[in-house]
């Protein structure tokens, strides 16, 4: 089954990446742990991570205690900041042919796709990196490793 809502494989991954440096802010994780413990291509998480430290959201700390860090306090991030950091602004698309508007009288489903693209709109701009660090989203998470 295909969900409706679509968030790109980048983006999930920088969503993912953001939550585990938010728990486990007192050490650093590099690449192959994030990408080990998401069961993810590394080579792929890398160039994500090259793109939040490019956006300003994570910092590479070298040395044997290295890798990942925030930047900001994770309460400061919202999850429209990285979004954005990683496809783009968000655009909403009100019309399932992918037109600004529907070509025809009316969207078949009413304005159900608008009404959508605002959820999730607010639920971004709302939502900070800190509020998914309070999220017990694995077995994989820091708190359950301490």
């Amino acid at each position: 089954m295909q969900n409706f809502l679509r968030i790109s494989n980048a983006v999930s991954l920088a969503f993912h990446t953001m939550w585990l440096l938010a728990e486990c802010a007192d050490r650093r994780l590099n690449t192959p742990d994030i990408a080990e413990t998401l069961d993810v291509s590394e080579h792929h998480l890398q160039k994500v991570h090259q793109r939040l430290a490019k956006a300003g959201f994570i910092q590479a700390v070298r040395g044997p205690r290295g890798g990942f860090r925030l930047l900001r306090p994770a309460k400061e991030i919202t999850l429209l900041e990285v979004f954005e950091a990683i496809d783009g602004p968000f655009n909403p698309c009100h019309c399932m042919l992918g037109h600004p508007s529907c070509p025809v009288n009316g969207c078949i489903l009413g304005d159900l796709v608008g009404r959508v693209d605002s959820l999730v709109y607010d639920h971004l701009r709302q939502f900070t990196v800190a509020q998914l660090a309070q999220t017990p989203l694995s077995k994989t998470g820091c708190r359950q490793q301490e």
